[in-house]
């Protein structure tokens, strides 16, 4: 797996395609954007409102309401992701198609596959954050301790203060790698057409043995390219070429 030769492949891919990529790239972060936006209106507008005629029942109308909402929004959002990934999928096989055609092969089935992928990671990252970070938890948890009920000692506060930060790190690191052994689940659903969640995820971990930590170092060395992002413009280049580069990176591996 050349990396070097996977990032000169996606900036050819995005040669006279730049325009198009950055639009269909933007087009989740846009959704969630204005889907946020929306939900906090929303909420504003039910907590000020009385729901009159039905103010008897607003303490379980509002939640419900809210609830509802948030769960219209994930689906709005991930459908938006996912044209963005079968986008990028098809335009990494086929450079000349058009977002009609990538459009195209989105079926209700993928939709599903990928939003219960999605969930399934979601809980997958909240358990491994538990296990990796639990140290550095409990090394706050003394320090906390050591202030409010210890003499004051600066030798032992600068030594769980410093455990606790190179913890933290150490756990996040762990947590970054472990992470990108499912990011494969999208390729897989794509490709191999599966259509179960969990083998999904399973066949994930399975492409991505002996490649996870180069892996987690390739998508780091976009870390300069992103930071540039602050100043808006380059933002324009980036988000495709760095999304482009991912989706052949996954081709590459599978």
């Amino acid at each position: 797996m050349n990396m070097s030769y996977i990032k000169l492949k996606a900036k050819n891919r995005l040669v006279k395609n730049t325009l198009s990529c950055f639009a269909v790239s933007f087009l989740p972060y846009a959704t969630f954007i204005l889907l946020s936006l929306l939900n906090y209106y929303l909420y504003m507008f039910l907590k000020n409102t009385s729901l009159a005629p039905l103010s008897s029942y607003a303490d379980v109308l509002r939640p419900s309401i809210f609830t509802l909402s948030l769960i219209i929004s994930f689906i709005i959002w991930r459908t938006a992701r996912l044209i963005t990934d079968r986008f990028f999928y098809v335009k990494n096989h086929n450079p000349d198609a058009t977002f009609r055609q990538s459009v195209r092969g989105v079926t209700f089935r993928q939709f599903i596959t990928v939003s219960m992928t999605t969930v399934i990671k979601f809980f997958l990252s909240i358990a491994w954050s538990v296990v990796y970070l639990l140290p550095c938890t409990v090394m706050g948890g003394i320090f906390v301790y050591a202030i409010k009920y210890e003499e004051f000692n600066r030798n032992l506060f600068i030594s769980l203060f410093a455990s606790i930060v190179i913890l933290f790190f150490i756990g996040i690191s762990f947590l970054y790698v472990t992470m990108k052994r499912y990011t494969m689940t999208d390729a897989v659903i794509f490709a191999c057409k599966e259509k179960d969640s969990l083998k999904a995820i399973e066949k994930s971990i399975k492409i991505m043995e002996g490649n996870t930590l180069k892996y987690s170092l390739y998508c780091l060395s976009f870390f300069g390219w992103v930071l540039s992002c602050v100043l808006v413009l380059p933002l324009f280049y980036v988000l495709p070429y760095k999304i482009m580069a991912y989706s052949l990176t996954s081709s590459e591996i599978m």
